[in-house]
């Protein structure tokens, strides 16, 4: 997210359903992290750098959460145009998210279990 503002930033990272990202402010660095920050590259920070092109789809279902699947795929809508195009999302599994099909977190806030 080069170049958002903060407030944005942390909204997207607030609503990864699987709490696999977090934030932390500047301030609240422990000083490993501002020493592997200092000497990051932007190119470290490239997710497709990082991971390197997915070559085969991975679906995972997380327990008393989202369907999450990685890889090469397409997602399609009811209007047969591409909904997303990513590498890895989270699919609702609870029915209660407000961005179906994709899933923003609540089931965690309505108990959701299998």
């Amino acid at each position: 997210m080069e170049g958002a503002p903060t407030r944005r930033i942390l909204e997207v990272v607030n609503k990864c359903p699987t709490q696999a990202l977090i934030w932390k402010y500047n301030k609240d660095l422990t000083s490993e992290e501002q020493k592997a920050q200092r000497h990051g590259t932007r190119e470290e920070e490239n997710p497709k750098t990082l991971s390197g092109t997915p070559q085969r789809s991975k679906i995972k279902i997380m327990k008393d959460g989202p369907i999450v699947v990685e890889g090469l795929y397409t997602v399609i809508g009811t209007d047969d145009q591409e909904l997303k195009p990513t590498t890895m999302t989270s699919f609702c599994r609870c029915g209660s998210s407000h961005s179906l099909p994709y899933c923003d977190g609540t089931h965690r806030k309505i108990g959701f279990t299998d």
